[in-house]
C-alpha cells in the first residue's frame, strides 16, 4: 500500500506526472499473485488521479470495474463509491451510465498493462 499513498501524496501536491510513475512502478507487482490485493488499492489511487485531472469518463469506467471485480474487496470498493456522485455531477446520465458499463466489462489484466504503460 506505500505506492498508495505515494500517488496520493503527489496527486494533492499537482504532481501529476509523479503520480503516475508511482502508479507504473506499483503495478508491476500486479502480476504477483501475494500481492494481488495491492493492485485494488492502487487502482482506487488511480481513480482519484483520474478524477485530479478531469478524466471523468476513464475515472467511472475504473470506479465501476473496481465495484464489480470479484477480487476487489469490501473495503476498496466502499471508498472507491464516495467518488460516484462526483463522477455523476460531472457527466451526463448517458455518459455516466455508458461509461459505467463499460466498467463492468473491463478486463483487470489490460487495465493494468494500460496504465503500466502509461
Amino acid at each position: 500500500a506505500w505506492y498508495q499513498t505515494l500517488i496520493k501524496w503527489a496527486t494533492e501536491d499537482g504532481n501529476y506526472d509523479k503520480a503516475w510513475m508511482y502508479v507504473q512502478q506499483g503495478l508491476q507487482y500486479g502480476d504477483d499473485g501475494a500481492y494481488a490485493w495491492g493492485t485494488f488499492y492502487i487502482l482506487r489511487a488511480i481513480l482519484r488521479l483520474l478524477i485530479a485531472e478531469s478524466n471523468y469518463t476513464r475515472a467511472t469506467e475504473l470506479l465501476s470495474l473496481i465495484e464489480h471485480h470479484p477480487a476487489s474487496m469490501d473495503m476498496v470498493k466502499a471508498w472507491a463509491s464516495t467518488h460516484e456522485n462526483t463522477l455523476k455531477a460531472e457527466l451526463s446520465i448517458d455518459e455516466f451510465e455508458a461509461a459505467w458499463e463499460r466498467g463492468k466489462r473491463l478486463d483487470l489484466g489490460d487495465v493494468i498493462t494500460e496504465y503500466m504503460e502509461r
